[in-house]
């Protein structure tokens, strides 16, 4: 039959052929079992029962033009109708020796309905299940799957051969193909030929993730008894990060010396996660980090990202964490061609690089678009002045980008500017296009404000900015919201803005009215009001004056058409249940309870339609009021529409089901760092 030997290696995900999975697994425990000394009994080697079941189905397959992965190809029909043939000419002469039983086998308190046969010719039937590998827990199935066989080619006397496979298709349509298609279900279609891997090699090794670090058992290093002191503690850590150094760098090692897969790396993260070491607070790790115990720990893995970088020439995308950037590695990644995405997160810039990045003679990221910054927890030097705020620096190298997100990773004390005296040098918004700003602290709004307004002087023009995100760590009053939203005004091209971490007094009518001749020409606004500080997710608010004194403030806008905050509505109570009171509640019947439950939900009225008609109401262009929160959270949602006599239509719309077309106004902060990038058109 159509099967591999017993001795081949054990199959792997992904399966492409019927019962490989079952097959992989039976032949595990087989092995587990005579490992552990148990006898090995029928049952324990009925997994190879699956190989017989596999040439049936594909026969089967072929006829009805349903089958597995393999393909229905004619080579491959050929090699089986030989074998079939042969089997079904001796299964003849054996079916003459067999004489059906009708039986019924008791399992547990079920009665089932069998066969059994008895042959007249029992030697004939042992030479049977010899040649063809019958085994005794199989037995006479093979019967009732002879006959399953021979009803399929009854039925569909010719095999339906695929006159299409997926390699006749062109290159660009499988390589759609792949984009589209998930990690798993890639490497399946990849399985299927030499030719198929060949196109999705970019795809499935397009994108790797290398790092290093504690781990998340890190504390199972510890568990020796022998562990007491301190020394003994720093002693077994640094053992465990030797080991998960030296498979860091064994793996690139690995990769470097694989041209294909180097060829294929288009987006490449590496982190350390030594640099995170706020789970050691309070615990016995306290204070560890490997260069406490080895001066140079970091020496190798440098060299080798060094290396490593040089050589992904086809790199589009760079993610790095917790490394030391110095002049070695910026010099190693601008070279790369086609670089266009970048992001640092928990990084630390030498002081020879932050005084090289202000000189117009180093070299820069001429072609990367796309730029995210993920600062480190900010600490107060002896003068009292805040530190771990040189990843600003990282601005200057990267003249054309497109788009900046600069987030605190939730840092305890949040995001600073970077110096006035800075400004000159560290100017993103000359050609910035999409800013967003998370955890910046709330009394640094304003000087975001004067920020963005001197460059638009020392520009001396209007700025390019189409989409500003400020999510900020603590609130902000109206001063500096009014400072702000008029530095935007100077992007006359800025359609979608979201401001997060309004103070709640300060979300008063004026405010709107300050925010809408500011920036008339918005297309989506939001606005979200928190006092918060240690809780970066505000929730729903009550804003301090009635829905429809904010409205009357919205006929300033000409071109607004999504508008989204985070204002509470209640319930409205109705006497509905009075009428249980005076006619007595109905029966415990079906037909009593849904009379029950329908006049329940007559008793809450949440009639949120009446928010689209407000607003709509004074502004025109408005096609969508949405009720949201933080980071792309959205609890309700009305659309607005007008018929052919101008008359307004709300309806109520479901944000959960049509997500893309609300987080496209307020990125999701968990999912997305900030907006979409810009990539170029050859991407």
């Amino acid at each position: 039959m159509e099967s591999d030997s017993e001795d081949e290696l054990f199959h792997s995900f992904p399966y492409l052929v019927f019962y490989q999975k079952e097959e992989t697994q039976g032949r595990v425990n087989e092995r587990s079992a005579r490992l552990n000394g148990e006898e090995i009994g029928d049952w324990k080697r009925a997994w190879r029962d699956y190989r017989n079941l596999r040439f049936y189905r594909s026969i089967i397959g072929f006829h009805e033009g349903t089958l597995d992965l393999s393909g229905r190809h004619e080579e491959r029909y050929t090699r089986l109708k030989i074998t079939w043939d042969e089997y079904f000419s001796e299964f003849q002469e054996l079916e003459k020796t067999a004489t059906p039983m009708k039986i019924e086998k008791r399992i547990g308190e079920l009665i089932i309905p069998d066969v059994e046969y008895t042959f007249s010719d029992a030697a004939l039937w042992q030479e049977f299940t010899k040649k063809w590998h019958i085994s005794p827990t199989f037995g006479v199935h093979a019967f009732a799957w002879t006959d399953r066989v021979r009803g399929a080619m009854k039925k569909h006397p010719k095999p339906k051969i695929q006159s299409l496979c997926l390699h006749h298709l062109p290159v660009e349509l499988i390589q759609q193909v792949y984009a589209e298609a998930s990690q798993a279900n890639a490497r399946i279609l990849s399985s299927t030929s030499r030719y198929m891997r060949s196109l999705a090699l970019p795809y499935i090794f397009g994108e790797r993730r290398l790092q290093f670090g504690p781990g998340l058992y890190w504390y199972q290093s510890l568990s020796d008894p022998g562990i007491q002191t301190q020394e003994d503690v720093f002693e077994a850590l640094q053992a465990l990060a030797r080991t998960g150094r030296d498979s860091y760098i064994e793996t690139i090692e690995y990769i470097l010396s694989r041209p294909d897969l180097l060829r294929s790396l288009t987006s490449l993260s590496l982190f350390n996660l030594w640099s995170r070491l706020q789970e050691f607070e309070n615990s016995r790790a306290e204070g560890f980090s490997p260069i406490n115990l080895d001066a140079d720990y970091f020496l190798q893995i440098h060299q080798h990202n060094a290396r490593f970088l040089q050589a992904t020439i086809h790199l589009t995308s760079l993610k790095l964490g917790g490394f030391d950037i110095d002049c070695d590695l910026v010099r190693a990644t601008t070279s790369l061609p086609s670089l266009v995405t970048l992001q640092f997160d928990f990084c630390s810039l030498t002081s020879e690089l932050q005084a090289s990045a202000l000189e117009p003679n180093f070299p820069k990221y001429e072609q990367v678009l796309n730029l995210s910054i993920g600062f480190k927890e900010r600490n107060i030097d002896q003068n009292n002045m805040d530190v771990n705020t040189e990843a600003w620096y990282l601005i200057p190298l990267c003249p054309n980008m497109k788009t900046l997100s600069v987030r605190g990773m939730r840092s305890r004390k949040g995001v600073i500017l970077p110096r006035q005296e800075l400004w000159h040098a560290v100017n993103p918004f000359k050609t910035l296009e999409r800013f967003a700003i998370e955890e910046l602290v709330g009394w640094e709004v304003e000087t975001l404000g004067l920020w963005i307004q001197n460059a638009s002087v020392v520009e001396q023009r209007h700025l390019m900015m189409t989409h500003f995100m400020l999510r900020s760590k603590g609130s902000f009053d109206g001063s500096d919201t009014a400072v702000l939203a008029n530095a935007l005004g100077h992007a006359t091209n800025l359609e979608v803005c979201v401001l997060d971490g309004i103070a709640s007094q300060a979300a008063t009518v004026a405010l709107i009215d300050v925010i809408a001749h500011a920036l008339p020409d918005i297309i989506g606004l939001t606005l979200i009001v928190s006092d918060r500080w240690h809780d970066l997710r505000s929730d729903l608010r009550a804003w301090p004056s009635p829905m429809w004194e904010y409205g009357s403030q919205f006929s300033t806008f000409t071109h607004l058409k999504y508008f989204g905050w985070n204002n509470r509505f209640e319930c409205e109570y109705t006497p509905a249940q009075m009428i249980f009171l005076e006619e007595g509640y109905p029966e415990r019947t079906p037909e009593g309870l849904e009379q029950e439950h329908l006049v329940n939900r007559m008793a809450f009225l949440l009639d949120f339609e009446r928010t689209g008609a407000v607003f709509g109401a004074y502004c025109p262009s408005l096609k969508t009021v949405a009720v949201t929160a933080t980071g792309g959270i959205f609890h309700a949602a009305c659309l607005i529409r007008r018929d052919g006599n101008e008359h307004m239509i709300v309806e109520k719309d479901s944000p959960g089901k049509n997500y893309a077309d609300y987080v496209k106004w307020n990125p999701d902060g968990m999912l997305s760092d900030g907006w979409p990038p810009i990539l170029p058109k050859s991407l």
